[in-house]
């Protein structure tokens, strides 16, 4: 597994940030081995002393389907596009993920965040279609 990082303040007011990975699973007895290449793009940008924003672009991509293929995971198993597996997606394809979130500096130490996302899940396994994942959070953080 690999992973590079790095974040550069452009201005007091902004951020950006990147990052890298690469991960390789050795799969017993799938005659080839698991791996992933995934990366993150993120801006955050602080509107004023309490406010700021954040967004997030986030990819994965299964390199191969050998676990599908050998039989490691029954093709049942697979429903939907983006069933995780120990070895990733379980399917060969690239999940991507949108997110744009803003914060609130409440108090000195306490901080209200909320954030919107979209996840898009693009299978290249034969018969498993596109998956579409809508969500929202939303967190409270106290520091004593």
């Amino acid at each position: 597994m690999g992973d590079l990082s790095g974040n550069f303040a452009v201005s007091d007011a902004f951020w950006i940030g990147a990052e890298g990975v690469y991960r390789q699973d050795d799969t017993a007895g799938a005659g080839d081995d698991a791996q992933f290449i995934g990366g993150q793009l993120k801006g955050r940008y602080a509107f004023s002393d309490v406010w700021d924003g954040t967004l997030r672009y986030s990819f994965i991509w299964d390199l191969d389907s050998s676990d599908i293929a050998v039989g490691l995971f029954p093709a049942a198993n697979h429903l939907v596009a983006n069933s995780g597996r120990t070895t990733g997606l379980g399917v060969s394809g690239t999940m991507h993920s949108l997110s744009l979130a803003t914060s609130y500096q409440i108090t000195d130490n306490a901080r209200f965040t909320v954030e919107g996302a979209v996840d898009v899940n693009n299978s290249s396994t034969a018969g498993v279609g596109i998956g579409f994942t809508p969500g929202v959070a939303g967190s409270f953080a106290y520091s004593f």
